[in-house]
């Protein structure tokens, strides 16, 4: 993540010269900066939509997440099988924020930095269903993946794969935690 010196504004999945100009423009020159505005607040700025608001502001929370929370611990790797789910979770959320916190975000691909933003806010949101049976393969699958990330960034390629893998096994747990039923 960008220290306090870099505005971060170019880690944002999706945003390119032109719309960092927009929103240095409108004030906000700093992911700090970002911090707090909501989707309609960006909205209203010209040269933003309303979906790459949303998406701003998703990853804008992850981020702010990710800067807040602790390093992980080390007892991520045992197995999660003899944890409680809540547990499980924010180990889950500890292992993404640490992906976007790692030296080579910076070389994320959008779609990749995306998921792993939403991996992050999916586990920072309050559960109060349990899951159903499998929640913890789903976990277990999306840590080793995040941990693939640990000191090498795959290839263009690889890392459009891994988005793709991110986001199905997302999609699934988060079918789980709000439903209760299996995806």
């Amino acid at each position: 993540m960008p220290s306090e010196g870099d505005d971060g504004l170019e880690l944002i999945p999706g945003i390119g010269v032109i719309r960092v100009r927009v929103l240095r423009k409108a004030g906000y020159g700093t992911l700090r900066a970002l911090r707090g505005v909501t989707p309609e607040q960006l909205a209203a700025i010209a040269g933003i939509t309303e979906i790459k608001a949303h998406q701003i502001a998703a990853f804008v929370a992850a981020w702010s997440n990710a800067s807040r929370a602790p390093a992980p611990r080390p007892a991520a790797q045992r197995s999660i099988q003899t944890f409680d789910w809540h547990i499980a979770l924010e180990r889950l959320g500890g292992a993404a924020d640490a992906a976007l916190r790692a030296p080579d975000a910076a070389r994320f691909r959008p779609a990749l930095a995306r998921q792993i933003a939403r991996i992050s806010l999916l586990c920072s949101q309050p559960h109060e269903t349990s899951p159903a049976d499998g929640w913890a393969a789903e976990v277990e699958r999306l840590e080793r993946m995040l941990h693939r990330l640990d000191g090498a960034v795959p290839d263009k390629k690889g890392q459009n794969a891994l988005a793709d893998r991110l986001r199905d096994t997302r999609r699934r747990l988060s079918h789980m935690l709000e439903t209760g039923a299996d995806a």
